[in-house]
C-alpha cells in the first residue's frame, strides 16, 4: 500500500502537468495554418513528401529558400523541417490538426523535463513548488506563440534538446551531449548557446577551485586552477562551439540575411538611438514575462517608437532593469563562490547557493542571439524567443518564492497569501493563454488581434490585405494595403501590393500609373540602402501590365533589360523576358535568355530552376517547329533528345511539375524521337507520371501513362496500359481517346465482347465517331452478326 502511494506521489506531478496543458491548449488543435506556417509548411515544397527528396531539406532555410540565396532569411532549422515532413507523411492532405497535436505533445515533454530540472534546482524535497512553477512555465501566455503557431516547433525542439544535453553533460555522457547539442542547433540556432551555458558553469567551478586554494600564493592558485580537468572541458566546449558556428556560417554562405528598417528600425539608426532602443527592449521582454496582457504576433515597424535621446522617460525602465540585474548578479556570484560543499551533477557546487546564478545564466545566454548584441536580428520583440530563457526566469521566480516561504514559515497568513496569489496567477494565466490561442485560429483573427495592441504597425495591415488577396477579395485587400501605406509612407511594399491587386481587378491603367509613380522612389531606395530584392518586382509588375498590350511589348522588354542592369542575376526578370521573346516568336533570344538565367543566377530556388529548364525546353521545341528548313534524321533526333533532357531535369528538380511531365510524355510519342535509349526515357516518364498521379490524379496523366507503356511494348505493359486507360475513363467518363484505345486493345486480344462494350460507351458520347463505327462494324463481321453490321453501316 505504501509502495502504491509512493508511486502515485511520484507520477502525480506529471498527471497534473499533462492535464493542465491539455486543458489550456486543446483549443489550439482547431487552429489553421497561420502567419509563418504558410511559407514554412504550406508553400514549402521540401516539406511535401511527394515533391523532393528528404535530404534536400539540408540545402534550404526554414522557409524553403536555398540557404545561400540572398533571398534567404538564413534561418537554418533542418531538423524542425524534417518533423514537418513527417507530419505531412502521416497527413498528406496537410491537415493542421496533426501539426498542432505534435506541438502540444512536444510542449508536454519539455514541461516534464523542466519539472525534473526544477526538482534538482530547488531540492528533491520541494516537489510541490517544482510542480507549481513548471505549470507557470507551461501555461504562461507567451507560450501560446511557440505552441499554437506551428513554426514555433523550432523553439520546442531546441529547448527540448538543450535541456537533455545539459543533463547529458553533467552526467559525463559527452557523446550524447554532442549529439543533442547538434540536434538543438539544427532545430533552432539558439541551440548553439548550450556549450556556452556549460562553459559558464565550468567557469563557476574554476572560481570555486581558485578560492579553495587560498593558502597558496596567487600565481600558484591560478596555475593549479587552470591546469586541471575543468579547464580541459572549457577548451573542448569552446572548440565544439567554434565548429558549430563555423559550419553554420559556411552553410549560410558567409553572409547575413538582408533585413529592412521595417523589420528592425533601431538597427538602421545612428548612435545613441540604436543603443538606447536596443537596451529599452530588455525591460520590455521582462514585462512580457511578468505582465503578459498585451501580446502580438508582430512587433516590427512602428510598434515600439525609437528611443532617440537620453532624456526620454523610457530610459528609466532600462536603468531599473540594469540595477536589478546587477544586484541579482552580484548576490548570485557571492552566494555561488562562498561556502561550497554539496554537489550538483557531479561538480563541486552547492545547489542552494548556486541556483540563483544558474537561473541567470539560463536567462541570459539563450537570449543573446535574439538580443541584437552579436548582429542585428529581423524583429523587434518576439514572444516565441522567450520560450527557452523562460526556464531560467521560472527558476528565478521559484527560488524567490521558496525564500519568501522559508522566511515567513511561522506566519500562516503569509503562507496562505503566498499560495493563494500563486494559484490565482496560474488560474489567470490559464484563461489568458486559452483566450490567446483563439487569436491564432486564422490569419484574420491573428492580425486583427495584433492591431488591438499595435495599431500603428503597417505590416499587420499588409498581412490582413494578403489574407483577403488569397481569398480573391481584391477590393478588401486594396483597402488594407492602402491603410498600410498610410501608416508608413516609406513602405513601398504596401504600394506594390496595391498595384498587384489593381492588376487582378483588371484596373490596368490605375496599376500602371501607380507603378510609374513608385519606380523613382525604388531607385532612390536602392541607391541609399542595402538593396531589398523584393523591391525589384516593380519592374516585373510594370512590364507585365504593359505587355498585356501587344503593341507595347518593346517597352516591357526595355524594363526587363533595365532591371537586369541593376541586378544581372535577377531570375524573375530572365524568366519573364524569355516568355516575352516567345510571344514575339524570337525563339533564339528566348533560349539564350534562359541559358543566361541558369549561368548567372546563383542559388536559384528549386521551383524557379525547374521552370527555367522547362521554359528552355519549350523555347527549343518552338524554335524547331517554326524552322522553315526542318532538320531530319540524326540531327532532328539529337534536338528532340536535348529537349527531353531539359524536361527531365525540370522533373528531377520538381516532381510535381505537371507541364514538364505532360510535355515529356507527348514528346516521346513523336515518331521522330530516336530509338537509342528510348525505353530509358519512357520509363522515366512513366515513373514521373505515376508519382504525380499518386497525389494529383488526373485523367490526362493516366492516359499518357498508358500510351507510354504501349510505346515500350510487351504483354505486361499492354495489360498495365489497360488499367490506366480504365482509370482515365473512370475519372472522365466521356474521355474518347481512352475509351477507343481500350476497345482497340481488347480487339487485339480478340476479346470482342469487351471491345464492343467500350465502343458502345464511346458512341454514347460521340455517335458520329467514324473510327469507332468502322471498328464496331468489323467486330460484328468477325462475330458473323451480319444484321448488326448492316445497322452500323
Amino acid at each position: 500500500m505504501k509502495s502504491s502511494s509512493s508511486l502515485f506521489g511520484h507520477i502525480y506531478p506529471y498527471i497534473v502537468i499533462t492535464v493542465t496543458i491539455t486543458i489550456v491548449f486543446h483549443n489550439s488543435l482547431d487552429c489553421d495554418f497561420t502567419f509563418d506556417d504558410t511559407s514554412a509548411i504550406v508553400q514549402n515544397r521540401h516539406v511535401h513528401t511527394n515533391e523532393t527528396d528528404w535530404f534536400r531539406i539540408f540545402d534550404v532555410d526554414y522557409w524553403g529558400t536555398p540557404i545561400r540565396s540572398e533571398h534567404s532569411h538564413k534561418s537554418y532549422r533542418p531538423f524542425t523541417s524534417l518533423t514537418f515532413r513527417w507530419n505531412h507523411l502521416w497527413s498528406p492532405a496537410l491537415n493542421p490538426y496533426e501539426f498542432h497535436l505534435t506541438n502540444v505533445l512536444l510542449h508536454i515533454i519539455v514541461s516534464f523535463i523542466c519539472f525534473e530540472f526544477l526538482r534538482i534546482m530547488l531540492g528533491p524535497q520541494n516537489r510541490w513548488p517544482a510542480c507549481l512553477f513548471t505549470l507557470y512555465f507551461a501555461i504562461h501566455p507567451i507560450k501560446s506563440e511557440a505552441v499554437t503557431s506551428i513554426v514555433g516547433r523550432a523553439e520546442l525542439l531546441s529547448t527540448l534538446f538543450i535541456l537533455i544535453s545539459l543533463f547529458c553533460y553533467f552526467k559525463n555522457a559527452y557523446i550524447n551531449f554532442a549529439i543533442t547539442v547538434l540536434l538543438a542547433s539544427y532545430s533552432k540556432e539558439q541551440g548553439m548557446t548550450t556549450p556556452a551555458i556549460c562553459i559558464a558553469i565550468e567557469c563557476l567551478k574554476l572560481m570555486i577551485q581558485f578560492k579553495s586554494l587560498n593558502y597558496l600564493p596567487f600565481w600558484s592558485r591560478l596555475w593549479h586552477s587552470l591546469l586541471n580537468l575543468t579547464m580541459a572541458k572549457i577548451i573542448a566546449l569552446i572548440a565544439y562551439t567554434a565548429i558549430l558556428i563555423g559550419t553554420r556560417i559556411y552553410l549560410a554562405g558567409s553572409s547575413l540575411p538582408i533585413f529592412t528598417k521595417f523589420d528592425n528600425p533601431a538597427s538602421f539608426e545612428e548612435t545613441p538611438s540604436r543603443q538606447l532602443t536596443y537596451n529599452y527592449l530588455l525591460p520590455l521582454n521582462v514585462r512580457l514575462m511578468l505582465w503578459p496582457r498585451w501580446l502580438c504576433a508582430d512587433w516590427t515597424m512602428n510598434s515600439i517608437p525609437l528611443v532617440k535621446t537620453f532624456d526620454d522617460s523610457r530610459n528609466a525602465w532600462t536603468a531599473i532593469f540594469y540595477l536589478v540585474f546587477i544586484i541579482l548578479s552580484s548576490r548570485a556570484f557571492y552566494l555561488a563562490t562562498s561556502k561550497q560543499s554539496k554537489r550538483l551533477f557531479n561538480i563541486e557546487i552547492d545547489i542552494e547557493r548556486s541556483n540563483l546564478l544558474i537561473s541567470l545564466i539560463l536567462i541570459v545566454i539563450p537570449f543573446i542571439p535574439a538580443s541584437n548584441l552579436l548582429f542585428p536580428v529581423g524583429f523587434v520583440l518576439a514572444e516565441r524567443i522567450l520560450y527557452t530563457p523562460s526556464i531560467g526566469f521560472t527558476t528565478l521566480l521559484a527560488i524567490g518564492w521558496l525564500r519568501i516561504q522559508n522566511y515567513f514559515q511561522r506566519s500562516r497568513f503569509i503562507q496562505f497569501l503566498l499560495n493563494f496569489s500563486t494559484i490565482l496567477m496560474l488560474v489567470t494565466f490559464t484563461f489568458r493563454t486559452y483566450e490567446r490561442n483563439f487569436d491564432w485560429r486564422n490569419d484574420l483573427t491573428l492580425f486583427k488581434s495584433g492591431l488591438m495592441v499595435n495599431p500603428n504597425n503597417a505590416k499587420l495591415y499588409n498581412n490582413i490585405g494578403h489574407y483577403y488577396e488569397r481569398r480573391g477579395e481584391w477590393s478588401e485587400a486594396i483597402k488594407y494595403f492602402r491603410l498600410a501605406a498610410d501608416k508608413d509612407h516609406e513602405d513601398i511594399g504596401a504600394e506594390l501590393n496595391v498595384a498587384r491587386s489593381l492588376i487582378r481587378l483588371n484596373r490596368l491603367k490605375d496599376a500602371e500609373d501607380l507603378l510609374w509613380a513608385i519606380k523613382p522612389r525604388v531607385r532612390t531606395s536602392i541607391l541609399k540602402n542595402r538593396m531589398v530584392p523584393q523591391y525589384l518586382n516593380i519592374w516585373i509588375n510594370l512590364a507585365h501590365v504593359i505587355s498585356m498590350n501587344q503593341t507595347r511589348l518593346h517597352e516591357a522588354e526595355n524594363l526587363y533589360q533595365e532591371v537586369l542592369t541593376i541586378r544581372s542575376d535577377f531570375v524573375d526578370a530572365y524568366i519573364n523576358l524569355g516568355e516575352l521573346y516567345i510571344r514575339k516568336q524570337l525563339f533564339d533570344q528566348a533560349q539564350e535568355t534562359y541559358e543566361k538565367a541558369l549561368q548567372r543566377a546563383r542559388h536559384i530556388d528549386d521551383g524557379k530552376r525547374a521552370d527555367i529548364h522547362y521554359n528552355l525546353a519549350i523555347a527549343k521545341s518552338l524554335k524547331l517547329d517554326h524552322q522553315q528548313q526542318k532538320p531530319s534524321g540524326s540531327k532532328l533526333g539529337s534536338l528532340l533528345t536535348e529537349i527531353a533532357k531539359d524536361l527531365m531535369i525540370a522533373i528531377d528538380i520538381n516532381r510535381e511539375h505537371r507541364e514538364a511531365i505532360i510535355n515529356l510524355a507527348i514528346l516521346l510519342q513523336r515518331p521522330q524521337f530516336p530509338s537509342n535509349n528510348q525505353n530509358e526515357y519512357r520509363t522515366f516518364a512513366i515513373n514521373a507520371l505515376r508519382s504525380y498521379s499518386r497525389s494529383n490524379e488526373l485523367e490526362s496523366f493516366q492516359f499518357n501513362i498508358a500510351i507510354t507503356l504501349l510505346d515500350i511494348g510487351g504483354p505486361t505493359n499492354r495489360m498495365d496500359a489497360i488499367h490506366h486507360f480504365k482509370r482515365a475513363a473512370e475519372l472522365k467518363p466521356d474521355f474518347r481517346s481512352a475509351l477507343y484505345n481500350l476497345a482497340l486493345l481488347y480487339y487485339d486480344f480478340k476479346d470482342y465482347e469487351q471491345s464492343l462494350f467500350y465502343l458502345n460507351r464511346t458512341l454514347e458520347h460521340y455517335s458520329n465517331y467514324t473510327k469507332a463505327l468502322l471498328l464496331t462494324a468489323d467486330i460484328y463481321s468477325r462475330m458473323e452478326r451480319l444484321d448488326d453490321t448492316e445497322k452500323v453501316s
